[in-house]
């Protein structure tokens, strides 16, 4: 029993990534091709969460030397647009650098597809109760 409740908190976590990125899908049936992620903040400490994140988007994550994350860019965009940079990718490459990455494993990111699978087919099977939930609420 023990071992399905560490199983079922490892499936919801990486459901709780999938959609924490914002992605919905993984990086197979996206209509976008992922190279690399990049973690800052509290998800980048973990080294659970990075392995997690490369696992069930199946891209490398890459840790950089900043930690923090929107506030840095909306800085790294004001030095772009005060003209300190030519560019906003040059502003990037001038303070953001990679320390460290960790690679998706390939068993555990077939694991999270099967999971995946399983997850989408069940929200849309319940789409329109979610619905009717909705029209009750």
């Amino acid at each position: 029993m023990r071992h399905a409740h560490a199983e079922l908190a490892r499936a919801r976590r990486a459901l709780a990534a999938d959609v924490h990125v914002g992605v919905g899908q993984t990086n197979g049936a996206a209509a976008v091709s992922i190279d690399e992620i990049r973690l800052t903040g509290g998800g980048a400490r973990s080294p659970f969460w990075r392995q997690l994140m490369a696992d069930v988007f199946e891209a490398p994550v890459a840790i950089t030397t900043s930690t923090e994350g929107p506030a840095y860019g909306a800085a790294l965009l004001g030095a772009a647009g005060a003209g300190l940079f030519p560019s906003v990718e040059e502003a990037a490459d001038a303070f953001v650098h990679v320390v460290s990455r960790v690679a998706p494993d390939a068993e555990r990111s077939a694991r999270y597809r099967e999971i995946h699978a399983v997850y989408w087919g069940l929200y849309n099977d319940l789409r329109g109760r979610f619905r009717e939930l909705g029209r009750l609420a």
